[in-house]
């Protein structure tokens, strides 16, 4: 006897209720997802989340409408190359910070945002990125970077082949663009305040340099909150709501 079986896909309901939208940065298409504050009684936080190399935009949803039932607005972002946006993956490069500033122009003009408490949240490679676009904007009031590699030299050294050959096809091999793309490099055009994460079981060469950016950034006026995995202390991600959460909150007190 034989049996036959319908099976539908159907997206989830956050997912329904919360489709993508297209900017244009530099002659390309970029995929964002924005989510309203919820019960806000007044401007809120703006909050622009950038996925890690694994990653898009909705697959950010959830951490999205987290933010949102918080309060804060939230801007989802797809980076070149990734989800519906166009253009090369270029490893944290102009593409993608080009990407990165239309998108938090759209959250800023975006209706019951405080144009004065705009954040960046990024991950991984979103977090390389983040730093650097905080190198180019002087209206952001935080950055929340977890797990950046924040030296292209150092995460060549600690690499494999395969991320050896990705590092190239996406960052070329100018020592020049190895510099744009190096957060460690532009710590003297970093001006905000900081939030820096590294998970436990992260990348060596991504702790040592997120360690050496702290060093870098301690001088008057900068603040660096720094969550960095030591014999006394591991981080781990379910640790990410609290500190965000404290960190933002900390700025409006």
């Amino acid at each position: 006897m034989a049996f036959t079986v319908r099976v539908v896909v159907a997206g989830s309901m956050l997912g329904d209720d919360y489709p993508s939208e297209t900017l244009r940065a530099s002659g390309r298409t970029i995929e964002v997802v924005p989510m309203a504050a919820q019960g806000a009684g007044g401007p809120a936080p703006g909050v622009l989340l950038v996925h890690d190399e694994s990653s898009q935009a909705r697959r950010l949803l959830q951490l999205a409408n987290a933010y949102a039932q918080r309060g804060w607005n939230v801007l989802v972002v797809s980076q070149p190359g990734y989800g519906t946006s166009s253009g090369a993956r270029d490893w944290a490069g102009p593409g993608t910070l080009a990407a990165l500033s239309a998108a938090l122009d759209k959250l800023k003009a975006t209706r019951g945002v405080d144009p004065a408490r705009l954040y960046v949240q990024g991950s991984g490679l979103g977090a390389t990125a983040a730093l650097l676009l905080a190198a180019q904007r002087n209206d952001l009031a935080g950055v929340i970077a977890s797990s950046p590699e924040p030296d292209l030299w150092s995460a060549w050294r600690g690499a494999d082949e395969p991320l050896h050959a990705r590092i190239v096809a996406e960052a070329g091999r100018d020592s020049a663009a190895w510099r744009a793309r190096s957060p460690l490099s532009q710590t003297s055009r970093i001006r905000t305040r900081l939030c820096l994460i590294q998970y436990s079981g992260g990348s060596a060469s991504g702790l040592a340099a997120s360690r050496a950016l702290v060093t870098a950034l301690d001088r008057p006026g900068q603040r660096v909150d720094a969550h960095l995995p030591d014999a006394q202390h591991r981080v781990d991600r379910r640790e990410l709501n609290r500190i965000v959460t404290g960190f933002i909150s900390a700025a409006d007190h």
